[in-house]
């Protein structure tokens, strides 16, 4: 089975929209670089779960903003690493001021990379869901609608700007990357 054909399979249960780069769009959602999935926030985990299930020998890295729900999927799924709570361990205390400094800043983003990616590696089983793009074989992008995000944001008491900083800084990390599924939500 091709990895387009799995894909389609994994959503096709869950009512979901598939673009695959390269093929007429009837939904009129851009195709980019990589798979786009276009599903009802009620469905997410579903899909998110199917793809993760059938790639579950590969590396994966799922990566999101702020309050996308990164750690309510995992939690759902299991069998994850929750990249914030990896790292805190690995970091001494002024690594950890560097990172968690708000507002959010590029430089900001930089350190986290920078030290995620010299402390974290991704293993095949163990999805990894965070806000650092890693190599992996497969990178899941939970693209969360801005409207929800401010809503989810709200809710628990995080900066909006914040969260949106970060997901452009993710959306921009992907650029060019292939192996990608992005699900909007």
């Amino acid at each position: 089975m091709t990895t387009e054909e799995i894909l389609r399979d994994c959503t096709g249960k869950n009512g979901a929209y598939i673009a695959i780069p390269g093929l007429d769009d009837p939904a009129g959602i851009k195709s980019s670089d990589f798979v786009k999935i276009k599903v009802g926030s009620d469905k997410a985990a579903d899909v998110l779960n199917s793809i993760l299930q059938r790639f579950g020998d590969k590396r994966i890295c799922v990566v999101g903003t702020s309050c996308c729900g990164k750690t309510s999927f995992a939690s759902y799924i299991g069998n994850c690493v929750n990249m914030a709570e990896a790292i805190c361990y690995l970091l001494s205390e002024e690594e950890m001021e560097q990172v968690m400094q708000s507002p959010w800043t590029p430089v900001t983003g930089e350190a986290m990379d920078r030290l995620v990616k010299s402390k974290i590696k991704t293993q095949a089983g163990f999805p990894i869901f965070g806000t650092v793009v890693m190599d992996s074989d497969f990178v899941v992008y939970l693209n969360i609608s801005n409207g929800m995000l401010m809503a989810r944001c709200e809710e628990q008491g995080v900066s909006f700007e914040d969260a949106i900083k970060l997901k452009e800084k993710i959306e921009s990390d992907l650029n060019g990357l292939e192996n990608v599924i992005e699900i909007c939500y």
